[in-house]
């Protein structure tokens, strides 16, 4: 299921364990507004990203977008 899940809103939640994000290499649209999460490096990963979502949350580095080809929106 997950390798195939294009789609993930997880808004307004505390990531536990970024991994499980790393995995879903097919992820086209990603919402992780508000949520507790001050590394989000691991985001690199998700070449497939278009749409990314990372509004309230404070990260103190968001260098890896620039490693995101294929996004085509952003809200910070």
């Amino acid at each position: 299921l997950r390798s195939s899940l294009m789609e993930l809103d997880i808004s307004f939640n505390m990531i536990e364990d970024s991994r499980v994000l790393q995995s879903l290499n097919k992820l086209v649209s990603l919402e992780i507004q508000h949520c507790y999460d001050d590394n989000l490096e691991y985001l690199a990963n998700l070449q497939s990203l278009q749409h990314l979502d990372i509004s309230g949350i404070v990260a103190t580095k968001i260098d890896f977008i620039s490693k995101l080809s294929n996004l085509q929106t952003i809200i910070l």
